[in-house]
């Protein structure tokens, strides 16, 4: 059994399509935290090579009908929805987008619109325009129990304060991307939810000139500090990661 969460690989890195290709042959289920472009976008190039059904929020819906993609392979969820996926169980919760600091924000425009970058740029404004949401309810994490593993999946580096999270979760899928002071922010975040193991993701370069590749070494450092019984994975390209019960 394959679940794949928030899918986006074609535009950016084409040398590893042919792999794409074939996870997508076997998955089985397509889940989305939100239907942002960087989490969102391939899904017509994703249709085209898996039938199976996908999951999104009501937005997410709405843009699938706006862009013209076929609506019968796409489903929409709704906060605390539940799934029994063979073995799988997965439940939502309600979170919302990581809120951009100002520093982050002057920063990330400097470079976008920097003469060699314009065109790109106005490229992925006019992207980002069609898969607009609503930061504070188009957003969900998602709860996975898999061999009695927990799981705590995030899409956007943020928590709700009136939504009580799973805690002490075996494994936290975290986004470390979004503010200019990640560090902090992270370990904050980290304290709430408890987590044995972490993964990070979003750290990547995944659509420039508007993203940038962040460091992740600096939290590590600090997690030896302030949680020190916590391991932090960083995850490679196509290198799987097995997971056991401690």
């Amino acid at each position: 059994m394959r679940i794949l969460f928030d899918p986006f690989l074609k535009s950016y890195l084409p040398q590893q399509l042919q792999t794409f290709d074939e996870i997508l042959k076997s998955v089985h289920t397509i889940m989305i935290t939100h239907p942002h472009l960087d989490h969102f976008s391939d899904m017509d190039y994703t249709i085209k090579r898996s039938h199976c059904p996908i999951y999104v929020c009501q937005q997410g819906m709405n843009i699938v009908e706006k862009i013209g993609l076929p609506l019968q392979q796409f489903h929409p969820i709704e906060p605390y929805s539940q799934f029994i996926i063979d073995h799988i169980k997965i439940k939502t919760y309600p979170s919302c987008h990581c809120v951009f600091d100002l520093q982050l924000v002057i920063h990330t425009l400097q470079r976008a619109f920097q003469l060699k970058n314009i065109k790109k740029t106005l490229y992925l404004a006019k992207l980002n325009h069609i898969y607009q949401i609503d930061k504070k309810k188009d957003v969900y994490i998602y709860e996975i129990i898999v061999d009695q593993i927990h799981i705590l999946l995030l899409g956007s580096a943020n928590l709700r304060d009136d939504v009580v999270y799973p805690q002490n979760v075996d494994l936290l899928i975290y986004p470390y991307q979004g503010k200019s002071h990640l560090v902090k922010y992270s370990i904050d975040i980290f304290k709430k939810i408890k987590p044995k193991t972490i993964i990070l993701d979003h750290f990547d370069d995944a659509f420039p000139p508007i993203s940038s590749y962040v460091d992740c070494q600096a939290l590590i450092e600090t997690m030896k500090v302030e949680m020190p019984d916590v391991k932090i994975i960083i995850p490679q390209p196509l290198k799987s990661i097995v997971l056991t019960k401690k």
